[in-house]
């Protein structure tokens, strides 16, 4: 039964499919899937769930059909009260602003004033009896001299700014922080979406035993066609990329959370985790180090098996997108000091700093920290990096 969400109650059971949005948050209670959270969260790669773990209203349910029972519905839901904090934001007060009111609840009654004193001047001493021109006058002592702009501007301005940032992925709590971005001299920036482009592409094919790098992704790249999965899309498009043909699936089974099991020309293949060739007792120790390389570059290695033989590596990454160097440069000729605040491992999180000019990098932030982390940081205290504020 289709329902509109505004009837949906908490407690009441939800079925979401592959590719439509979480209508409301809530926690699974049959199924296995990966959600996409990046319009909350960031992430561009999409998060294992199964029962028992908890969905965010408007993220994506990306390739598992899923039952899921609500938890908060309405303006209790995560998106809700982020469309609070971007209309509480433009609806609140800059500092200026007040200041602003202030000279305006002044000024005003002054001008007022002055216009009444010009309209009986012009009355009675300068064109005696001429109803009209006295008008005029008073009217154009009020259109000329009334702080108008002085009052509509700094409120208008405000609620455009915040718009605009919101637009952007830039939320701010309130107008006085909006004002006070002028005087910044730290910028602190997430790591996935941000620096990176917030989507995996493929970076790495090694090759082991008789195998080549083409053979090894024309069989993963096909096998991986059959799935829904990010990764599973970025090993495809790196097969066509290549200009490599697709070969014929003969059968295709998903393993939640550790990869799939596929037979593709003529040959059973194996793709996926350390758990998955374990399950099936394949030895892959010769490869482990380059294993643990790639993954200490930030990349998601995933083991390829070919009739019962380990056979080579795919690795996909979240890549550094082309602008973010230029911005991050600017922001140096600003004189701003740039952060990045990430989940990721350490080494992870200083190789994509590195490739974007990043010197400063706090790793290993789950997300519920970053915010005690930016203010324990803003309240001057010294660091190796010297006196940093975060805004």
């Amino acid at each position: 039964m289709t329902v509109p969400i505004s009837d949906v109650k908490v407690n009441d059971l939800v079925f979401v499919k592959p590719g439509e949005k979480v209508p409301v948050d809530g926690e699974i209670i049959e199924g296995t899937t990966a959600i996409d959270e990046s319009m909350i969260t960031g992430e561009s790669l999409p998060v294992d769930k199964t029962a028992g773990d908890m969905v965010i209203g408007a993220t994506i349910n990306k390739n598992g059909f899923i039952k899921i029972k609500a938890t908060k519905v309405g303006k209790e839901t995560a998106l809700s009260q982020i469309i609070r904090v971007v209309e509480q934001a433009q609806g609140s007060k800059a500092p200026i602003q007040r200041m602003a009111d202030q000279i305006s609840g002044i000024f005003v009654p002054i001008v007022v004033g002055i216009a009444v004193l010009t309209f009986l001047i012009w009355f009675f001493f300068v064109d005696p009896g001429n109803v009209t021109s006295a008008l005029e006058t008073f009217i154009a002592v009020i259109v000329i001299a009334c702080p108008c702009a002085l009052g509509l501007a700094t409120p208008t301005s405000i609620m455009a700014g915040s718009g605009r940032a919101a637009e952007s992925g830039i939320l701010f709590k309130g107008g006085e922080h909006l004002e006070v971005t002028q005087s910044l001299d730290t910028v602190v920036l997430d790591k996935t979406g941000t620096v990176t482009k917030g989507e995996p592409s493929l970076t790495d094919v090694l090759a082991y035993a008789n195998w080549t790098e083409d053979t090894l992704l024309q069989l993963a790249g096909s096998a991986e066609q059959q799935s829904e999965h990010p990764l599973a899309r970025a090993i495809t498009d790196g097969m066509k990329e290549r200009g490599l043909e697709a070969v014929e699936v003969e059968a295709f089974q998903a393993d939640p959370g550790h990869g799939i099991e596929v037979k593709a020309a003529g040959h059973k293949l194996l793709i996926g985790t350390r758990k998955l060739l374990q399950k099936h007792h394949i030895q892959y120790e010769q490869i482990e180090a380059s294993v643990t390389t790639l993954e200490e570059q930030g990349k998601t290695a995933m083991l390829v098996a070919i009739d019962g033989e380990v056979a080579g590596i795919v690795a996909v990454a979240d890549t550094i997108k082309s602008s973010s160097p230029q911005a991050i440069a600017r922001l140096k000729e600003q004189g701003i000091h740039v952060v990045m605040m990430t989940g990721d491992n350490k080494l992870t999180a200083e190789a994509i700093a590195k490739q974007a000019g990043i010197d400063h990098v706090i790793a290993e932030v789950l997300p519920e920290e970053k915010g005690s982390h930016c203010s324990a940081s803003g309240t001057g205290k010294e660091s190796r990096h010297g006196r940093r504020r975060y805004q």
